[in-house]
């Protein structure tokens, strides 16, 4: 079959990579300069192209499809501070590993001197937050060109993952097609590699004996296998115990995934719990209580695993491993010698405890709403938003039926709708999203495109900010308080109105039940109002009583 595609060959040879390593789904941003792309494009039934006109929310939406199909995903917008829009996203792409090829439309190289609209140098603009940017002239040849190219797509499939950023600049005209005929694209095709150090793993084992206790954290973007086989080291090594991020999406009887909810508290009983090594596994850790705890602690030696970004989390530096550490787990030797695995599983049980008999008396509030989705979501994949959303989710035992994703890289709150959106159009199952009141109106544009998805969002309206009430540091200057918290008086109703969402309000356990259970299609709000409680009092008497075996009256 013959194409219809511009007759810019860059425009020409992205299609060919693009299509030879199934890279199917292309967020469009409207503009002229990019025009030579998103004719090709959507000529091309190969492509699954969607428009969204904010470029902000399009990266997000873009992120949130490649959490869902684990693929990249290509944006592609016009030329000026369009492609300055994409930034969060990248950061945060670059930040979780995730594989987004951006494609930014440029004017030629001397636009800028002499003054043409929609323009500066956007060579590297994303110099510090990409994995590899290139920059294609018009007046180049096919052979460069496709080297270049080749280069690009090379990386965008390599380990580590992250997003790789193409800028090509066109002159006019830029609406100029022909029909090409179907090529074969083998050439095309990128040979990807996977290296396994295996020797490395070898001399580990003997380094891993000279510790007499190892606890192992796992966070973010690893693979889920490695549930199973951290479950059987700890059944052969009483040495060895394993606290799990809700982000890791891991759950068994034996891996303890409530780590703040464990190490409240903790330091009364270090000699008992402190670890000689720390292995670590994924990225971005969620929980601040853990780094504070293991930087005034630190442990002897840290080894982390699967992070690109090889962050020395505890202040010690770290030996940092690029294969998957099941070819170190599974090899070390059996040791039933040790009280350290033991130790951990009587606090957590404690913890436990503490935690069922706090909820069986709580008023309605963040942290009762929380648990109720914890009880309530079992099958779904759930998007979290940041602040005080994620940090609640991780006081609870995970669902091993559930998945949970967030934007944990940078941790920002600006495109987590529009992410949640975007993984929702690709995710066969239900997907829900819980989010904060700032950040739902703070990206409302996500709600302006025409992607086809079914949502549940869940807003917590607790008066705005609940974070800044719970950390340390901003109470204690009431003046500034509300520059932190941002109170406001915005109405979800009117906003879901205006963006012809459907609706529903609830300020207590049983309306909050049934609105759960209730089938619903499309994007659907509820707005969880928990504002007639003083949330972070609740909270902080959570905390207090997770120490003791007697309950302290709430204040609140």
């Amino acid at each position: 079959n013959n194409m219809i595609v511009s007759d810019k060959i860059a425009v020409q040879e992205i299609i060919s990579f693009a299509k030879a390593n199934d890279i199917k789904d292309v967020i469009i941003s409207p503009g002229s300069r990019n025009a030579p792309f998103t004719i090709s494009f959507t000529h091309d039934p190969f492509f699954n192209c969607h428009s969204v006109v904010d470029e902000r929310s399009a990266a997000f939406i873009g992120l949130g499809m490649t959490q869902a199909i684990n693929k990249p995903v290509i944006l592609v917008c016009t030329s000026g501070s369009a492609a300055l829009n994409y930034s969060p996203a990248i950061v945060e792409a670059y930040n979780q590993g995730l594989p987004l090829l951006i494609i930014t439309a440029d004017r030629p190289s001397n636009g800028y001197r002499i003054g043409d609209g929609q323009c500066f140098n956007q060579t590297s603009i994303y110099h510090n937050y990409i994995k590899y940017d290139e920059h294609i002239l018009e007046c180049e040849d096919e052979k460069s060109i496709n080297d270049k190219l080749k280069n690009a797509f090379n990386l965008l499939f390599s380990s580590p993952f992250g997003p790789v950023h193409v800028n090509v600049s066109f002159s006019e005209p830029l609406y100029n097609t022909f029909e090409k005929h179907t090529q074969e694209l083998v050439d095309y095709k990128i040979i990807q590699h996977k290296e396994v150090e295996t020797g490395l793993a070898d001399t580990l084992v003997d380094k891993w004996k000279s510790y007499q206790r190892k606890l192992i954290l796992v966070f973010q973007g690893v693979n889920a296998s490695i549930g199973k086989t951290l479950e059987e080291l700890m059944q052969r090594d009483s040495s060895v115990y394993v606290l799990s991020e809700t982000l890791a999406n891991l759950s068994s009887q034996s891996i303890n995934t409530s780590i703040d909810r464990t190490i409240e508290g903790i330091e009364t009983r270090i000699k008992d719990v402190r670890p000689d090594l720390i292995v670590t596994i994924g990225k971005n850790i969620i929980s601040k209580k853990i780094k504070h705890l293991f930087r005034k602690y630190k442990p002897q030696a840290h080894w982390s695993f699967s992070n690109p970004l090889k962050q020395d989390y505890f202040i010690i530096k770290a030996d940092h491993f690029n294969f998957e550490p099941h070819v170190l787990f599974n090899h070390l030797p059996v040791n039933e010698s040790s009280d350290f695995q033991e130790k951990w599983n009587q606090l957590n049980k404690q913890r436990k405890e503490a935690h069922k008999v706090f909820l069986a008396r709580a008023p309605f509030s963040d942290l009762l709403v929380f648990n109720e989705f914890n009880k309530l979501f079992l099958r779904e994949s759930i998007q979290l938003g940041n602040s005080s959303v994620i940090r609640y989710v991780q006081l609870f035992d995970q669902q091993s039926t559930c998945k949970h994703f967030s934007n944990r890289g940078v941790s920002g709150i600006d495109g987590c709708t529009s992410t949640a959106i975007g993984f929702a159009h690709k995710n066969k199952g239900q997907t829900i999203f819980i989010t904060g009141d700032l950040s739902f109106f703070y990206d409302g544009n996500a709600f302006w495109n025409n992607l086809d998805v079914n949502l549940s969002i869940y807003v917590i309206n607790n008066g705005g900010g609940s974070i800044f009430g719970i950390i340390d540091g901003p109470s204690k200057y009431e003046k500034s308080l509300p520059f932190f918290k941002t109170p406001h008086q915005y109405s979800i109703k009117t906003f879901c109105k205006l963006n012809k969402l459907s609706y529903s309000y609830v300020k207590d356990l049983e309306s909050l039940r049934s609105d759960i259970k209730e089938a619903k299609k499309g994007i659907h709000v509820t707005e969880v109002d928990t504002s007639e409680v003083n949330n972070e009092e609740v909270l902080h008497s959570y905390f207090k009583n997770l120490n003791i075996n007697q309950l302290k009256p709430m204040s609140c």
